[in-house]
């Protein structure tokens, strides 16, 4: 399997079994086909969707870097617009811990291929966002190796 699917699909069941929001899925989706709305104490959704993979080596030392973007939706009908954005804030910073978690669980694990290093090169608000449905898009770079 291509090393982009792997990452994808062990991100969404990692993130699942954290239960930190109410839906983990891996492709581009409509937030708007979910009820994100709060419920049992969660909310949101996170969206896991391919970007591109760079200079990936087929020979020796087969390694390469992959991008992919992680979208975090949450649902908030407070008059206070602020509140959502204190939502997304949390769910953002939930994510990225989870990623820190992932990369390092993963490393006491047998594996296909080693993470050597992931960062984020951005986060900005999702175009698509509008009220009560609150987006961020941020581009995630991971650096790989075969083992």
């Amino acid at each position: 399997m291509a090393i982009w699917c792997e990452v994808i699909e062990q991100l969404r069941d990692f993130i699942r079994a954290a239960a930190i929001v109410k839906f983990v899925e891996g492709g581009a989706l409509n937030p708007e086909d979910f009820n994100l709305a709060a419920e049992d104490g969660k909310t949101g959704a996170i969206f896991l969707i391919r970007d591109r993979e760079v200079g990936e080596s087929l020979l020796k030392n087969s390694g390469g870097q992959m991008v992919f973007f992680v979208e975090n939706w949450v649902y908030s009908d407070d008059v206070d617009p602020l509140e959502g954005y204190r939502v997304l804030a949390a769910q953002e910073a939930a994510f990225k811990e989870l990623l820190k978690n992932w990369v390092y669980e993963r490393a006491a694990q047998d594996n296909s291929f080693d993470i050597l290093d992931v960062s984020l090169e951005e986060t900005i608000g999702d175009a698509d966002s509008r009220r009560p449905y609150l987006g961020s898009r941020m581009s995630v770079t991971l650096q790989w190796s075969l083992i």
